[in-house]
């Protein structure tokens, strides 16, 4: 009996021994986890302050670099000053003088009313033809017959390039080559119409609709700050700005049977810094009349809309405004 309670207490004891071992060793582990989890905390602590503290240099020295990088000195333009109580007198019913790079109204008179263009509508017909037509394509001259006003002489049947026909179009003011231009595209000439108008929108020329493409439907409207815009966009192309400073051209037909003398109607070509543009007029548009002019190194448009004697008030402007604009500097 004294051998069993010793046996029982011996196997007590190697249980309650093997249960000890087996805390022990729990305690061990979790007591090593424990410490691993704290090691993976502070070396993520100080990473992060590792990294907040490259940051922070990094952003520093972009700072640093950036206020010592030189930049290139802005060129602030010139802006051509005119007095503003100056009065000047002249026939047109609407004029406009506005300054190439500042874009600047520098004088107007009505410069937001609406009137007709007449053929200074070509201006934007020459647009149209040059986005669309190779200059060298030949186009056919149809119906030129019974195309009414100035025109360029042109032979029912006959081929004449684009390029001739530009200079047709814009130095006689020829309504046959404005049509031959407009019929020969896609569509026909209402759609070069359509094409007209489209392109006033892109231009943001909201004031102005075109009806025909010769400037003879005077329902055609625009206003003398559109007009000058206009022809600044015109000026940009290379082969209109050769075109309109132009007073005399000889072009022929492909076959060579027919000859074309060109002259062009804008008498203040002769005038010193006088380029161009547009002449134009009908009953209803009266006389019309856009101008370039490079003064002290500035460009100017000048436009008269429904003018009684469209280059005498042009001379005026020249006079009275041009020469007396003062270049500041703010």
């Amino acid at each position: 009996m004294k051998d069993s309670q010793k046996k029982k207490t011996l196997q007590k004891k190697k249980k309650n021994n093997s249960r000890h071992h087996l805390l022990l060793l729990v305690s061990d582990y979790f007591d090593q986890a424990k410490k691993k989890f704290v090691f993976i905390i502070v070396s993520i602590t100080i990473l992060n302050l590792i990294l907040g503290i490259v940051i922070v240099y990094l952003i520093g020295q972009i700072g640093q670099n950036m206020t010592q990088r030189t930049y290139p000195q802005i060129s602030i333009p010139e802006l051509p000053i005119f007095s503003p109580d100056t009065t000047i007198e002249v026939s047109a019913d609407a004029l406009m003088v506005f300054e190439k790079d500042s874009r600047t109204v520098v004088f107007q008179k009505n410069g937001s009313l609406r009137f007709s263009p007449a053929s200074t509508t070509k201006i934007m017909t020459a647009l149209v033809a040059l986005d669309y037509y190779d200059i060298n394509q030949y186009l056919v001259a149809n119906g030129v017959w019974q195309v009414k006003g100035s025109n360029m002489g042109l032979v029912e049947g006959e081929e004449m390039k684009v390029h001739d026909l530009l200079y047709g179009l814009m130095l006689p003011s020829g309504n046959d080559a404005a049509y031959v231009l407009a019929s020969n595209y896609p569509g026909g000439t209402n759609a070069f119409i359509k094409k007209m108008n489209e392109k006033a929108q892109q231009l943001k020329l909201y004031n102005t609709m075109f009806f025909d493409p010769a400037g003879l439907d005077d329902r055609n409207y625009t206003t003398a700050f559109d007009l000058a815009r206009l022809a600044l966009v015109g000026l940009q192309n290379e082969l209109l700005r050769t075109i309109v400073r132009t007073q005399y051209i000889t072009v022929y037909d492909k076959s060579y049977m027919n000859v074309h003398t060109l002259e062009n109607l804008n008498r203040l070509l002769r005038t010193p810094g006088v380029f161009g543009v547009k002449t134009g007029y009908t009953e209803e548009a009266g006389q019309v009349l856009v101008t370039s002019i490079d003064s002290k190194g500035k460009t100017y448009i000048i436009v008269v809309l429904k003018s009684a004697d469209r280059f005498a008030d042009t001379e005026t402007v020249l006079k009275d405004v041009i020469e007396k604009i003062q270049l500041e500097r703010f």
